[in-house]
């Protein structure tokens, strides 16, 4: 990764990005390290802040356990964090509620809706519709390869 010209990539299953062996604090604080400066403490601090960003409770007490440990909606919030740890211009999530129910999928939105306006560009992928309608963004609809939509609005007209 090129400082200044990151991309963060969001997977539906968190499990896939996570690492069972591994505590969160640890794959949050490897996450910072790897294209920073940062000595463990500056770490640690950093990985804490993006756990609450993501409105995790307890962060401190959170670094320290296992993927398996949450929640599918935790372990997406983790993602996230991740996600951020080093500034990416852009995040592309990729069905990122396709495992949650619908309070969870509202929250997460919301949540990148928060990122969003801190200045991050956010892509995602999705095909629940009623959940898009929830938001007044751009939604580009494409259809077997081909744009067939692209409006703001937060609706699609198929």
């Amino acid at each position: 990764t090129v400082r200044g010209n990151r991309v963060s990539i969001i997977f539906q299953d968190p499990m896939t990005s996570l690492n069972p062996t591994y505590t969160i604090g640890h794959q949050l604080m490897e996450a910072i390290t790897l294209h920073t400066n940062r000595n463990r403490k500056q770490a640690w601090d950093r990985a804490v802040e993006m756990l609450r960003l993501v409105n995790v409770n307890e962060p401190e007490k959170r670094m320290k356990q296992y993927p398996y440990e949450f929640s599918g909606g935790m372990r997406q919030r983790i993602i996230i964090a991740i996600a951020l740890a080093n500034n990416p211009k852009l995040i592309i999530a990729d069905e990122p509620t396709g495992n949650l129910d619908p309070a969870r999928s509202l929250e997460l939105m919301t949540l990148f809706e928060k990122i969003n306006e801190l200045g991050t560009t956010v892509l995602i992928v999705t095909h629940e519709k009623g959940l898009v309608d929830e938001f007044e963004k751009r939604v580009v609809m494409i259809d077997h390869g081909s744009v067939v939509s692209d409006q703001t609005g937060g609706y699609y007209q198929a």
